[in-house]
């Protein structure tokens, strides 16, 4: 008892002390030069961009230039045009969360030919060199069940930990806890559409699976940067991990997922609604699911020491929901006020079997009694639950301008956690079986305004203040 309570005042220790990584870039840029055939800059040009989810207009200055600073992850047509020259569009343009994307134009007379016109289609994950980041997006993004899974695969499905295990140079522990360049747990920081989140939801809580990993609800884009010193959170040294949002699109979307395990005992359900008014002023998003799974290890009937040292993951169910909604309102040209919101549980339950004649009475202390129990005779029947919550919310006003943006946010992240483990069939320690009971939680409340100019093509200034 007295090394379990060492080992989880340890692990509350490293959790709460873990540094949060200041918000994340989320947004895009694209920038272009347009120019006639024979290499001449055009000013004042009409530059449209358009997608699902959003569009922006803007024109080229008298050197060609044109920037628009912030952009909502998706695939863009954009469409150059000018008196006297023919129309120039280019079709799937991907704008990943924190890249920039360089367009050449160049514009041919109105009687000349037009060229074809390329289109790309986005990959499960896009690298950028110079700070070694990967983009995984779409679906790959939701961290779906892999063909050869294990116990521990099972386990991590549909969480941050099945995301970035597809990214080159990420490791992870016997625990699942995500390891970057070699370094240690606590080296990589997670945040939730720019809002820092406590490491305790990440790691286990006390060294307990509590199965309420940051969820892949409602994501369009996962951003894992394998380098902390040389993105804005300067303050990680493995790396950083992002989890970006879907937004409203028009026309709306609706996906109804449900699903059935049939080797294994599970069920799931899901829906997922992304809308917007036509003029997409307005954008709204919701994504919510609940669902059970039995995750079995071995023959499914008996334990083996390996599974279960990994803190009795072996024999286990796990109980889930969670709902994640987000709002863009454009209140004019240049400004975009955001309200987010992710809430969920999770609860899992490891099957151990107590010994013959084991009762609640054998962990009981001189003068205290084991929480909750019926009566110090009563037979342990009953599994270890670990119960795990968790919660984010934001308010952001995001305003634009020809070259640059500044962004204006509020946020609270928050995590619970609670054990009542009469029965902990641990092999892991000498001493036998453990037994432990205890809760934990932490709330994260910050304030935050940064400023991006690109002030010329190739230079960029960023500053701001993070409380």
């Amino acid at each position: 008892m007295r090394s379990l309570t060492v080992l989880v005042l340890a692990a509350v220790a490293a959790s709460l002390l873990a540094p949060p990584a200041r918000a994340a870039d989320a947004s895009a840029a694209i920038l272009g030069i347009v120019r006639t055939d024979a290499g001449t800059p055009v000013g004042d040009a009409r530059v449209a961009l358009t997608s699902p989810s959003a569009r922006y207009a803007t024109r080229s200055d008298a050197r060609g230039h044109f920037t628009v600073a912030a952009v909502d992850p998706d695939v863009y047509a954009v469409e150059v045009t000018k008196d006297g020259f023919a129309t120039w569009r280019l079709a799937g343009v991907v704008a990943n969360p924190g890249t920039t994307v360089r367009l050449t134009v160049t514009l041919a007379p109105q009687l000349q030919t037009i060229g074809s016109t390329a289109a790309t289609i986005p990959r499960a994950f896009n690298a950028g060199a110079p700070q070694d980041t990967f983009t995984v997006s779409g679906t790959e993004a939701r961290g779906p069940l892999g063909a050869a899974s294990s116990g521990l695969a099972e386990y991590t499905r549909g969480t941050v930990q099945s995301v970035v295990a597809r990214v080159p140079g990420v490791q992870q522990d016997a625990f699942a806890n995500v390891v970057i360049r070699g370094g240690k747990v606590d080296d990589t920081v997670f945040g939730y559409d720019g809002v820092p989140v406590p490491q305790a939801i990440i790691a286990e809580p006390g060294g307990n699976v509590i199965g309420a990993q940051l969820p892949t609800t409602g994501l369009g884009f996962t951003r894992v940067t394998t380098g902390g010193f040389s993105t804005g959170a300067d303050d990680a040294l493995g790396g950083i991990v992002d989890e970006i949002p879907q937004i409203g699109v028009y026309p709306a979307r609706t996906t109804l997922t449900t699903g059935l395990g049939l080797l294994a005992p599970g069920r799931n359900v899901e829906i997922n609604r992304l809308w917007a008014t036509p003029s997409l002023r307005q954008r709204y998003a919701i994504d919510a699911q609940i669902g059970s799974q039995a995750i079995r290890y071995g023959d499914g009937t008996s334990f083996y020491p390996a599974e279960a040292a990994t803190y009795g993951l072996a024999l286990a169910d796990r109980a889930t929901w969670s709902v994640a909604g987000n709002a863009h309102l454009r209140s004019g040209a240049r400004d975009d006020v955001e309200t987010l919101a992710l809430a969920g549980e999770a609860t899992y339950d490891q099957y151990g079997t107590p010994f013959g004649g084991q009762t609640y009475g054998a962990f009981d202390g001189a003068q205290t009694a084991f929480p909750g129990e019926p009566s110090s005779g009563a037979p342990v029947l009953t599994p270890t639950r670990i119960r795990g919550t968790y919660a984010i919310e934001k308010i952001e006003d995001l305003r634009t301008y020809d070259q640059s943006y500044a962004r204006l946010r509020l946020y609270r992240s928050q995590y619970g956690a609670q054990t009542n483990a009469p029965f902990f069939d641990d092999l892991s320690f000498p001493n036998g079986v453990i037994s432990y009971a205890g809760r934990q939680s932490g709330v994260l409340t910050g304030f935050g305004f940064d400023v991006k100019t690109f002030a010329a093509e190739r230079h960029r200034t960023a500053y701001g203040i993070e409380l």
